[in-house]
């Protein structure tokens, strides 16, 4: 048996797969898992990102590099990203003058978990009372990738829907009564 076709059709493989890995992977995608418990008035966030683009984020932000394994405060980076990105608002009037109707909720940081090339962030945002419909804006790496799609089930109730965040869509309107 000659081996030679099979080596040479086995390195090319190689230099092919290592080719292919050193470039941006083609999928860029978030998924988010938000359920709003209406005891707590919170809704409670599950958001699946890939963690290399984090830690290419991270990197940018920080001016330094991030390993979400070994950097000390890749955790504190991370949460202050995801507040900037992640943003939920209340729709509605303002009821003074000097009340701003655009004013975020807080955003409570959990905490994340790593497992190989995905990052699962944990967070919640308390929601007003008075508040049924809210404004989300969903903008997780589309400083990073203009192809970004983020999609997100959000559970109220018996209710689900499925919401597309884009660059050109970044934002929903959702109930949540």
């Amino acid at each position: 048996m000659n081996f030679r076709p099979v080596l040479l059709f086995g390195f090319a493989a190689l230099v092919l797969g290592a080719a292919a890995t050193a470039k941006a992977h083609p999928v860029h995608a978030s998924f988010a898992e938000v359920g709003y418990e209406p005891k707590t008035g919170q809704l409670e966030v599950a958001l699946e990102v890939d963690a290399r683009d984090l830690e290419v984020l991270l990197k940018a932000r920080a001016g330094r590099p991030v390993d979400l394994d070994e950097t000390r405060d890749a955790e504190k980076l991370v949460a202050a990203y995801v507040r900037t990105a992640f943003v939920v608002r209340k729709i509605g009037r303002a009821k003074t003058k000097t009340e701003s109707r655009t004013k975020p909720f807080p955003l409570e940081w959990v905490g994340m978990e790593l497992s190989g090339a995905k990052a699962v962030l944990y967070f919640a945002v308390p929601v007003e009372k008075s508040a049924t419909r809210v404004l989300i804006q969903n903008r997780v790496f589309f400083d990073l990738e203009a192809r970004q799609v983020n999609t997100m089930v959000l559970r109220v109730g018996e209710r689900r829907k499925t919401l597309r965040f884009t660059t050109r869509r970044p934002r929903h309107q959702v109930e949540l009564r």
